[in-house]
């Protein structure tokens, strides 16, 4: 049985087999526990290193790989390391999920003005 979309009111449902729900869940549950738990509220920030990016010092602060952090925000690494080398921008909603991410508050992580 494939899944089905249901209209109710203003909102849609998709009606799935158990057995579809429960491989979405476990697979869910397996990037979850990917991610270093728990992960510290935000705190303060971390000092970049000579060069590096206020992104890239985020995420090792977090002790997130640059696959791990892709994987969160549905990037692939390569992007990501372009983003923290600068030679990409991304579009304003991926800096946000990076925040989301990181936990931090997006100008922490946005790259220097001067740069």
């Amino acid at each position: 049985m494939a899944a089905q979309l249901i209209n109710v009111g203003n909102d849609q449902f998709v009606l799935l087999p158990l057995s579809e729900y429960e491989g979405l869940a476990k697979a869910a549950r397996i990037v979850a526990d990917s991610f270093p738990d728990p992960i510290p509220s935000i705190g303060p920030a971390p000092v970049p290193k000579d060069g590096e990016s206020r992104l890239r010092a985020w995420r090792k602060y977090r002790g997130l790989t640059l696959e791990e952090l892709g994987a969160a925000v549905g990037k692939p690494k390569s992007f990501l390391s372009q983003i923290e080398t600068g030679r990409s921008l991304g579009k304003p909603q991926l800096w946000v999920k990076l925040a989301e991410v990181l936990r931090a508050d997006i100008d922490a992580i946005l790259p220097d003005k001067g740069r």
